[in-house]
């Protein structure tokens, strides 16, 4: 069970900005090609501010976070074993990978980590909503994103913990609001709100953000990058 990210978010969500400036860090193109510099996440100052797709504002925002090497805009999202570096060039040959070079760079990410077999069900769910929170104009409303998302979220969901669950069960009712998908929405929020969660009461607040934008996904308060706080 990871309750400590949304114990961190609520905690977050009223506490001044931590000042430190980013850190950017030269990293290796394992396809080869020029370096390219990767900010650390853990490095940029947190502002105190979530948006509603739960990206936590911080310094970083106008950087590129996930840097893409010349050959075959391949993301660089994380180092890369000499055994899992051999594997790459077969993947990006791929027609999946091909496919989807004009996709949002996450996708890419995570269909390279599903054909090298890495991380954990967590971990590959994680790197898909950061699709979420950091192309936002992109993943939101597309189909071939959200298919990905609901599968890496299929495969955590039964040894997530109930706060996961209910933040996956509330993230994919955003995602499907901008599908044009209430039924389904309402579903996902459904699924949300039988999960007892009292540990963690940012969690509720946040399924009721999101079931207010139910059939309303152009309202301005129920855009992605729309800022929220927790005013309980």
């Amino acid at each position: 069970m990871r309750l400590v990210p949304l114990l961190l978010l609520m905690v977050m969500l009223s506490s001044p900005a931590t000042a430190h400036w980013p850190v950017g860090v030269k990293r290796a193109c394992p396809l080869g090609g020029p370096d390219v510099v990767r900010v650390l996440a853990h490095s940029c100052a947190i502002i105190g501010k979530y948006q509603m797709s739960l990206r936590r504002a911080d310094a970083c925002d106008e950087r590129a976070v996930l840097p893409l090497c010349e050959r075959e805009d391949f993301p660089v999202y994380r180092d890369f074993s000499a055994d899992e570096v051999a594997k790459l060039p077969a993947i990006v040959e791929s027609a999946s990978y091909q496919e989807a070079r004009e996709k949002p760079v996450y996708l890419r990410a995570y269909l390279i980590e599903k054909a090298l077999g890495a991380g954990s069900t967590e971990s590959r769910f994680r790197l898909v909503q950061e699709g979420y929170f950091y192309d936002a104009a992109r993943t939101y409303g597309d189909p071939e994103f959200f298919a990905a998302f609901q599968e890496s979220a299929r495969a955590w969901l039964p040894t997530a913990g109930a706060a996961d669950q209910k933040w996956i069960y509330a993230s994919a009712a955003f995602a499907r609001i901008h599908l044009k998908d209430p039924r389904m929405a309402r579903r996902n929020l459904e699924a949300a709100e039988a999960l007892n969660t009292p540990e963690v009461p940012f969690l509720d607040w946040y399924v009721e953000k999101v079931r207010s934008c139910v059939g309303r996904a152009r309202a301005a308060r129920c855009a992605p990058e729309y800022y929220i706080t927790f005013d309980r």
